[in-house]
């Protein structure tokens, strides 16, 4: 089997072609054929464009007589030049043995006219017209290749001839699994928007190394599989890492999107990946389809598109080395004696010390210490620990005697064990809520022995029902909140504190996120109102923002610090009166 492209046609062939078409667009693209003793042959003059000679190979070779791939011994095509347009000449013949072979490859050829017409007129229209005919892997890689060689020709500024190491990438990581199913138009997508991420990300880390950059498209393609036309989903990310042990992959991206889509699942072998050599940044594509079949609703892709960058910021999971520190005992001794001490009534409560001893690659470890008066009635403490629901155990280290009351009850001290399932307590960062789990743990204890004294919990107790109580007054904000919360100071007055003075410093600090920094690289957000003032102040440079609260008592002065996204905010508020300094 031979193609021939040669670079001219016979004179006189080409003037008898080029003599009877009229090279309007309305004529273009022109196809004419007949047959020639037992041979068809047939011409075709288009736009010249990449690909085309092979498509109408494709058309011919392998659909004009089905279930047959002929030879075509004689394909010749030109590129010239008419009235200022560049055009493209093929003619192909193909000759056959049998009449009756013949007259079927003229019978389909009017059949598969219009298909060429359109094709040869389009390069999306060529590749969405084989693919519907089947074509193998080789060929549909050849096709991509093909539509990059043309977004190469057309935005030479924007792309270059590295386009094709991003599709190598894409090939080598996704393989046949990847490819069968999804379109021609539909790959060249994912390898064009994955470069385009991967250059736009070099150059925003270059700009401003030290910002986070979030890159994020949605589209929703359809996958060709042997059930049927089925629609998902796909997402490209693109983002920088600004820490050391950053991690950021396919399971933190569903998460993030399990926050406003619920019931989603990844579809297989739809995950790719571009990490940079350095690992500084990436880019990657994932397909989402919905558990239950149904498509996405157009409100939920709406959602995503305007939420889910925000909430991908906060989805970069940060990983850190575990820490060894074997328990110390004599502490534990300690706290035996002190809440021995505390217990001198026959009515007292039992009095407990809560404390986090460490974190395994799957649980959350506290030491409990407790004492407590043993009446004729008190069960033993191994008959009242049970597991609860969500996988929390408590066991028992050891039990002894500390003491007794009017010498006949006993106080008994107890060295308990909790562990607790640390995925349960991941927050949207993936760090640990070790607040939320020494609750859980305390919530538990409470449900087995009954009321007791958390003898160092009551001002945790307290801060935690004042961030339930915020949540409630603002609305759940997720991790900004939470960690606005926990820096503000002092922490002895955060429960004394008014809830509308925690939330009004709140808002000027997310309104003083959405602003933009000035020339000095410092943005301000400040109100008055009932003589307090709430004020928020933004820099990249921490030692550029200081509050100077001079003789005013810290009780009356709410501060906090908190970086976001890189940039420190400091804030504040005060009476109006003390005229609190903030150096900037």
């Amino acid at each position: 089997m031979e193609v021939q492209v040669q670079d001219k046609f016979s004179d006189a062939l080409l003037e008898q072609i080029l003599s009877d078409v009229d090279f309007s667009d309305k004529e273009l693209p022109f196809l004419t054929y007949t047959a020639e003793g037992d041979a068809l042959c047939a011409t075709i003059i288009a736009h010249a464009r990449v690909g085309l000679c092979k498509f109408i190979y494709a058309m011919f070779s392998r659909w004009l007589v089905p279930g047959r791939t002929l030879e075509i011994p004689h394909l010749i095509s030109l590129n010239f030049q008419k009235d200022g347009q560049k055009l493209n000449l093929t003619e192909v013949k193909i000759p056959f043995r049998e009449e009756t072979s013949l007259q079927e490859a003229l019978y389909h050829l009017r059949i598969l006219e219009n298909e060429i017409r359109i094709g040869a007129n389009s390069l999306y229209h060529a590749g969405r017209i084989l693919e519907l005919k089947g074509i193998g892997l080789d060929e549909k890689t050849a096709l991509i290749q093909e539509r990059l060689a043309h977004y190469v020709y057309r935005m030479p500024q924007r792309i270059d001839h590295d386009i094709f190491a991003m599709m190598q990438h894409v090939f080598m990581t996704g393989k046949e699994a990847f490819r069968l199913p999804r379109s021609t138009a539909h790959l060249s997508r994912i390898i064009g928007v994955m470069y385009t991420f991967y250059s736009d990300l070099n150059k925003k880390i270059g700009e401003d190394p030290s910002d986070r950059h979030i890159l994020l498209k949605i589209i929703r393609p359809k996958l060709a599989l042997p059930i049927g036309t089925q629609t998902v989903l796909g997402l490209f990310v693109g983002l920088n890492f600004i820490k050391e042990h950053e991690v950021f992959n396919q399971k933190h991206l569903l998460e993030a999107v399990s926050n406003f889509v619920s019931g989603v699942r990844i579809v297989e072998d739809s995950y790719i990946v571009r990490k940079s050599k350095e690992g500084t940044h990436l880019c990657l594509y994932l397909e989402i389809e919905k558990e239950s079949g149904y498509d996405f609703t157009k409100h939920e892709v709406r959602l995503l598109k305007r939420m889910l960058a925000h909430r991908l910021r906060h989805s970069i999971q940060h990983l850190i080395r575990p820490i060894f520190m074997p328990r110390n005992e004599e502490e534990v001794m300690k706290h035996i004696v002190t809440l021995s001490k505390q217990v001198r009534f026959v009515k007292d409560l039992p009095q407990v010390v809560i404390q986090f001893e460490k974190v395994t690659d799957r649980d959350l470890i506290f030491t409990i210490i407790m004492v407590r008066v043993i009446l004729p009635v008190s069960q033993k403490i191994e008959e009242l620990l049970s597991p609860s629901k969500e996988g929390l155990f408590i066991t028992v280290d050891r039990v002894k005697n500390v003491g007794i009351i009017r010498r006949k009850y006993p106080k008994e001290a107890a060295v308990l064990r909790v562990r607790l399932p640390s995925r349960s307590f991941l927050r949207q960062d993936h760090s640990i809520d070790l607040f939320s789990a020494r609750q859980k743990a305390a919530c538990h204890l409470e449900s087995l022995i009954g009321e007791f004294r958390d003898f160092n919990g009551g001002m945790i107790s307290g801060q935690m029902k004042r961030l339930k109580a915020l949540k409630e007054s603002v609305g759940d904000q997720g991790l900004l909140l939470e960690n606005y919360f926990h820096t503000l100071e002092p922490k002895e007055m955060i429960s004394i504190w008014k809830l509308s003075d925690l939330k009004k410093l709140y808002l000027q600090l997310e309104e003083c996120i959405n602003m933009r920094f000035d020339s000095e690289g410092i943005k301000m957000a400040k109100v008055v109102e009932e003589n307090k003032i709430y004020c928020v102040v933004g820099s990249r440079n921490p030692k550029d923002i200081t509050v100077e609260h001079g003789n005013l008592p810290s009780s009356e002065l709410i501060q906090f610090a908190l970086t976001v996204s890189g940039v420190h905010y400091t804030g504040y508020v005060s009476p109006v009166a003390a005229k609190v300094p903030l150096a900037v």
